[in-house]
C-alpha cells in the first residue's frame, strides 16, 4: 500500500520481472507535489521508515521513489523523506556489499541526502 501511494505502482522486488506498466523512474519524474497532501505523504514516509521490512530489499525503492520526495517544496516532506532514506539504508544489507551496482545505489542516495542536508537550512537530521 505504501508503494502504491508513494510511487503509484505496486512494489516490485529487485530482480523480479518487469511489469507491463511504465518504468517507475520515468513515472516519478512527474510533479508529485500536485498528487498528494503533505500530511498523508509525511505519514506514509514515516511509516515506511519505521516499519520492520526484514527480509525485503528496499534500497532500489528508496533510490527510485523515496529520494524523489527530497526535492519537494514542503520542508516536512523533505525531512520525512531524508529520515526514511537513512532509516531504511541503516538496516539494508546493501551496505555490506561491494558490487558496482550496490556502490552506485548507495552513492546516488547519499549524494541526494548530502545535498539536502547541506542546502536545506531547516533540516534537523
Amino acid at each position: 500500500m505504501l508503494s502504491m501511494y508513494l510511487s503509484g505502482q505496486q512494489f516490485r522486488a529487485p530482480g523480479s520481472p518487469a511489469s507491463e506498466g511504465p518504468d517507475l523512474r520515468r513515472h516519478l519524474k512527474t510533479d508529485m507535489s500536485e498528487m498528494k497532501d503533505v500530511e498523508t505523504v509525511t505519514l506514509a514516509l514515516k511509516t515506511l521508515g519505521s516499519f520492520n521490512f526484514e527480509g525485503h530489499i528496499l534500497n532500489e525503492f528508496v533510490r527510485d521513489c523515496v529520494v524523489r520526495y527530497l526535492e519537494q517544496d514542503n520542508h516536512e516532506v523533505r525531512e520525512a523523506a531524508a529520515l526514511t532514506c537513512c532509516q531504511l539504508f541503516a538496516r539494508d544489507p546493501i551496505l555490506d556489499q561491494s558490487s558496482n551496482h550496490a556502490i552506485l545505489v548507495v552513492n546516488e542516495v547519499l549524494e541526494k541526502l548530502l545535498t539536502v542536508g547541506v542546502a536545506d537550512p531547516g533540516m534537523k537530521l
